[in-house]
């Protein structure tokens, strides 16, 4: 079952404007910028750089940590897809794999059978994301039909296929992925040390860390409106005609 621990506040470091040129010379645009802290600051998430569900610049902001092979984690991200499409513009998720498998991960002792290959999931599904980041959803969809994960050389090639990158174990090697692996490792350690659970799936959102199972949407959507202050749109009047 899930357990909500309340964390410290979390805070934006703003966004950063293109800058106005002062001669008519057309200057360099800037890379938008928009860091999210959490941990009083230990941990500052990129948001234009982050695998994310929904826009980098809403204004509330969540951060899930799951495995690709963990079963409680495959029903939540389905969960989250479908609330952050509720709540839309005002909400995005950062999505952060934590594989449960030590050839990536140093925090485990060893790898149960149910999350071999958990790295290679989950390197895959960044490298998804950081190839073309529009058709990771329509990814996931297919990943997460079957109740277990399809095999990797399979997965592999549907990868590819919807990013157009026959040459994907390229984009793998990106440090790009190793550092997006490692936040997600870091964040799940410093989760573990302030609450005293290490059970996947994690969210934190506002001063909230729920970690274990969210069983149902209601659930999602009460802990959203408690600790984040968002507020489901209200279903338009139903007319009725005589």
């Amino acid at each position: 079952a899930a357990a909500v621990t309340v964390l410290g506040s979390a805070t934006f470091e703003g966004v950063i404007a293109p800058a106005t040129p002062a001669t008519p010379a057309p200057a360099p645009v800037a890379k938008p910028s928009r860091k999210f802290t959490v941990h009083n600051g230990r941990f500052a998430l990129e948001l234009h750089d982050a695998p994310v569900l929904g826009r980098p610049d809403a204004p509330h902001v969540a951060v899930s940590l799951f495995d690709y092979t963990c079963a409680h984690c495959r029903k939540q991200h389905a969960m989250l897809e479908r609330v952050q499409q509720v709540f839309s513009n005002d909400l995005v998720i950062v999505s952060l794999p934590m594989p449960l498998d030590v050839s990536c991960n140093p925090l485990l002792a060893a790898t149960a059978p149910d999350h071999v290959n958990a790295c290679e999931y989950a390197r895959i599904g960044l490298s998804v994301w950081r190839a073309k980041p529009a058709v990771l959803h329509e990814y996931e969809i297919w990943f997460f039909e079957p109740e277990r994960p399809r095999p990797v050389a399979e997965t592999r090639a549907k990868a590819a296929a919807l990013t157009g990158r026959p040459d994907l174990a390229m984009v793998e090697d990106d440090p790009w992925v190793n550092d997006w692996l490692k936040r997600g490792r870091d964040l799940f350690k410093a989760n573990w040390d302030k609450s005293g659970r290490n059970f996947l799936p994690m969210l934190m959102a506002g001063p909230m860390l729920v970690s274990g199972e969210i069983k149902t949407d209601a659930e999602l959507f009460d802990l959203l409106e408690k600790y984040m202050g968002l507020k489901r749109p209200s279903a338009p009047p139903v007319s009725v005609t005589q």
